[in-house]
């Protein structure tokens, strides 16, 4: 499905309006960046969920679950952008997996080590759950400014 956007950049003393179409292929890097978000999310809260466990609070275990199931929810519904379900499921999947082995490693498989984590991820996952249009926005500017530069 192709769209069409309208792009104003700004320059030192002048500001250029450009139209780009947008690919399939455009879109799928979009979506691909989009989707990645939320599975690191969903990785990391899944070990969120283990790390609060041990607390004694089922209302935070809860509350961290639903956050982990949306991210990854959204992440697989993402990724079908191109792709069949199923496929769609197997990367996602995949993607998790490789995820969670990262974030472990970043805190030497400790859960002594999660403020770690903490530090890195916890006010961007709650960011993007709370308003996934700006990280939506943010990735479709990126993706789109490489891309009008490479025209360029």
């Amino acid at each position: 499905m192709l769209f069409a956007a309208i792009f104003l950049l700004s320059s030192k003393q002048d500001v250029i309006s450009r139209e780009i179409t947008l690919s399939a292929e455009i879109i799928k890097e979009i979506s691909n960046n989009i989707s990645e978000e939320y599975i690191t999310c969903g990785a990391y809260y899944t070990l969120l969920v283990d790390e609060i466990v041990s607390n004694n609070d089922s209302i935070a275990v809860e509350m961290t679950k639903y956050s982990r199931n949306a991210a990854l929810e959204y992440a697989f519904l993402i990724a079908q952008e191109g792709r069949s379900q199923e496929m769609a499921e197997k990367i996602t999947l995949a993607k998790l997996e490789l995820n969670m082995k990262s974030l472990l490693e970043q805190m030497k498989n400790d859960g002594e080590n999660f403020s770690i984590l903490m530090n890195q991820y916890e006010n961007r996952c709650q960011e993007i759950m709370e308003y996934p249009d700006k990280m939506m926005g943010e990735w479709s500017y990126r993706i789109l400014k490489n891309h009008l530069l490479k025209v360029e």
